[in-house]
């Protein structure tokens, strides 16, 4: 396992340079201007003295990785790092998808880098590094559960990971989405994965609720009353019709409409609906060609996945009825929408001409969001003048 992915980092280490490269061009600006969003301002631009806050929310691993860096918040210091941890991420993500193409895993790194949920999430300096490490763990505890018997191992990760950030645990459910629909459509045996999955992944989530319901006697902060978090892990089973259709609206909207982001800049919507078709199109298609519909069991378990890979897009949407992810700071807690134009280039390497297809919409995406992202450091920039201009105009009145 360890020297599988030592050996694609290798044979891949010009695409590593290259995307790394790309990434401090285009966050470069907000390296040297210290950019950051006002959550950065309102808790530290230098040095982060507490995460009293973090630990009431449940987010007690965010201070452990805030202390391995010294709680020192630095945009010249974070955004470097995490591109960095995305690229192991976009390596790790491609060996256990056999995406081999070189081209491909260029994409994908850009694609991690440059989407709304992580632009935004690297703006948050003071702890974006613990975001990132929360996705990195996310992804590793799938892909030790897909190639390790012990279960042991990925219920640690999947604990740490949701412990930093509860929003991850969403990357590590569509990941697992995506992988079984691999298995299905390659006629491989699932059931080993889905039963480790489902193992690890309960366990490894009561897990955490146990440790933060008792974080009061453990950390000595309780968890906050605000957006339930104090509730977490509660659902109440006689409103889940209503937040399965939240979980799809929001998928939907997500995607497709301009109540979530504006997805008709650029053609956005276009460009997704295209790709979704894409999508539909190969697994249904690989579905006759290796016939799928001869395993019942298979192919009943294919069309769940089908229906639920929607709602792992936007699982939070279930799992945190009370924080609603479309609000302020809601494109934090949907890091795994990305996922799916990751899961095109699964499919798509014996089709000729949708692979052309495909690969020109996926670059005209990360174009759109490399502008997008451009944009958003600019806005961060004038942001930050208007603040300056302001604490000036009060120094100046007050001297008077």
């Amino acid at each position: 396992m360890i020297n599988k992915l030592k050996n694609y980092f290798i044979d891949n280490y010009t695409i590593c340079i290259t995307s790394f490269i790309v990434g401090i061009t285009i966050y470069l600006p907000s390296m040297i201007l210290h950019l950051t969003n006002g959550d950065g301002y309102w808790n530290s631009e230098t040095f982060k003295t507490n995460y009293f806050w973090e630990n009431a929310l449940g987010r007690y691993g965010l201070s452990f990785i805030g202390r391995l860096f010294g709680s020192y918040s630095s945009s010249t210091i974070s955004i470097p790092v995490n591109i960095f941890l995305l690229i192991i991420v976009g390596g790790i993500i491609c060996s256990l998808f056999d995406i081999k193409e070189k081209i491909n895993y260029l994409l994908v790194n850009l694609l991690l880098m440059f989407s709304m949920s992580m632009s935004t999430t690297l703006s948050y300096h003071y702890s974006s590094i613990g975001y990132i490490s929360s996705f990195l763990l996310a992804v590793i505890s799938v892909y030790v559960a897909y190639y390790n018997k012990n279960i042991f191992i990925s219920i640690l990760l999947l604990t740490f990971s949701i412990s930093i950030y509860q929003g991850y645990i969403g990357v590590a459910i569509t990941l697992i989405v995506m992988k079984l629909i691999q298995l299905i459509i390659k006629n491989e045996d699932v059931k080993p994965f889905l039963i480790k999955s489902l193992l690890y992944g309960i366990i490894g989530t009561i897990l955490y609720l146990i440790i933060a319901k008792n974080g009061e006697f453990i950390f000595g902060v309780a968890l906050h009353d605000s957006r339930g978090f104090s509730s977490m892990g509660e659902i109440n089973i006689s409103i889940l019709p209503e937040l399965f259709t939240r979980a799809y609206t929001n998928w939907f909207d997500f995607y497709f409409t301009n109540n979530f982001i504006t997805n008709s800049w650029y053609y956005k919507n276009f460009i997704n609906l295209i790709l979704y078709v894409i999508l539909l199109f190969i697994i249904i298609y690989k579905t006759y060609i290796n016939k799928i519909y001869e395993n019942k069991l298979n192919s009943i378990l294919l069309i769940i996945l089908i229906v639920t890979f929607p709602i792992s897009l936007s699982i939070m949407s279930i799992l945190s009825p009370h924080a609603l992810s479309t609000d302020v700071t809601g494109l934090l807690m949907v890091p795994q929408t990305v996922l799916f134009y990751i899961f095109i280039l699964v499919f798509i390497d014996h089709f000729k001409y949708i692979k052309q297809i495909s690969l020109s919409l996926l670059s005209a995406f990360i174009f759109i969001q490399i502008l997008y992202t451009s944009i958003f450091i600019n806005f961060m920039e004038i942001s930050l003048r208007q603040s300056y201009t302001m604490a000036n105009t009060m120094m100046y009145h007050n001297h008077l």
